[in-house]
C-alpha cells in the first residue's frame, strides 16, 4: 500500500497533507504537497492490472524463506562459478542430478553438441530486501 487513510490529514482543492517519519527522527512531521504531485506520488505504487507484488509472492514471501534457500543450494547458486575451461573436454565428468551418462559439456537437455559455462548469473541481494 503507497499511503495509508490515516496518514492523510486534510484535503483541499488544491493541496494535500500528510503525516510522515523520517527515519533518523522519531518525530512525525507534515507535509503540504498540491493534488496532482500527490497523485503522481502515489500512481507510481499501483501495479498494472495481472501484476503481483514480487516481494510477498511465492518463494519470496517471508515464511517461505527456507524453500527459497534450498531451491538456491538444489540450483547451485550457493557455489562459486565455474571458469571458462572447468567443464570442457574429452575428459568431462558425468552430470551430476541423474542425467545418465552425459558428459558435462554436453548439452542436459539432448545430450550432443558442447556447451561453455562462461559464469553464473546471481542476484546481489539473495533473500530480498
Amino acid at each position: 500500500m503507497a499511503i495509508t487513510n490515516a496518514r492523510i490529514i486534510g484535503l483541499d482543492d488544491d493541496t494535500v497533507t500528510i503525516r510522515y517519519q523520517q527515519r533518523k527522527s522519531p518525530r512525525p512531521r507534515t507535509s503540504r504537497i498540491a493534488s496532482q504531485e500527490f497523485l503522481r506520488r502515489f500512481l507510481q505504487h499501483v501495479l498494472p492490472k495481472g501484476f503481483h507484488k514480487v516481494r510477498y509472492f511465492g518463494l519470496w514471501h517471508p515464511t517461505n524463506r527456507n524453500l527459497a534457500a534450498a531451491a538456491r543450494l538444489m540450483l547451485g547458486l550457493d557455489h562459486p562459478a565455474a571458469t571458462v575451461g572447468d567443464a570442457v573436454g574429452p575428459d568431462a565428468k558425468p552430470v551430476a542430478g541423474g542425467l545418465g551418462s552425459a558428459p558435462a559439456s554436453a548439452c542436459p537437455h539432448c545430450r550432443i553438441g558442447h556447451l561453455v559455462l562462461i559464469g553464473r548469473l546471481t542476484p546481489r541481494n539473495p533473500m530480498g530486501p
